[in-house]
């Protein structure tokens, strides 16, 4: 911030369309629902790199409209008292509408995807839980999750994303019957994926490279009370 630059930009705003339907089943072991949306943006927050009196500099400015519709779906299957599943699908169209002079030399990003915005996800999960003594428990759960390839970087530049991923964590257990406390085995990415949560270029070094990766697999033991 220097003098002359107040470092203020203007509130976005985003109107947010969504229409839907829940149900439960005759019986109630299956519950269905479903939802399309559409939200419009205006007066759009991004970070660029513009610039400033004649020098480069990141910026936060109210530079972009983007529009994003989609779908989702979800459902719950429980077959028996001890046992439930649950599935959701999402998913996502996201662009710019409109973002003109997205950098210092005046690129145009308009109709590009909007960042970590992919366009399809999914989940899957398994729960089980049933008595094993009047008070405790056996516990045991599954998911698994994808998400499609998706966009760091709002010029969609194939350097900067991140392909498909998939993912899957478990945990077995016990617990008590009024959930006071619980001693669980979990393990979390047990495929081992290796994936980017974040990657954009450097500023400091020419072709520099700056990533995050996710956790690797990773697993432990947990114990918990409450009172």
């Amino acid at each position: 911030i220097s003098s002359g630059n107040d470092a203020e930009y203007k509130p976005e705003f985003v109107n947010n369309y969504e229409l839907g339907a829940k149900s439960t089943l005759p019986g109630g072991a299956v519950y269905l629902a479903a939802a399309a949306f559409f939200l419009d943006y205006t007066d759009l927050q991004v970070n660029q790199l513009v610039n400033v009196g004649g020098v480069p500099t990141f910026t936060t400015s109210n530079a972009a409209e983007a529009e994003s519709w989609g779908l989702e779906l979800e459902a719950t299957w429980e077959p028996t008292d001890a046992l439930r599943f649950t599935a959701a699908y999402g998913y996502l169209n996201g662009e710019f509408s409109d973002f003109q002079n997205a950098t210092s030399s005046g690129e145009d990003y308009s109709g590009n995807q909007l960042p970590e915005a992919p366009e399809h996800s999914l989940s899957l999960n398994g729960d089980y839980r049933n008595t094993l003594t009047d008070t405790m428990d056996f516990v045991v759960h599954a998911d698994t999750s994808y998400r499609s390839k998706l966009y760091f970087s709002p010029s969609n530049d194939p350097d900067y994303t991140q392909d498909a991923v998939t993912l899957l964590n478990a945990r077995i257990g016990i617990a008590a019957s009024d959930d006071s406390w619980s001693l669980m085995l979990w393990g979390r990415n047990l495929t081992d994926e290796t994936y980017a949560v974040s990657r954009s270029a450097g500023v400091i070094i020419p072709g520099q490279q700056i990533q995050s990766l996710g956790a690797p697999r990773t697993w432990g033991v947990e114990l918990r009370a409450r009172y």
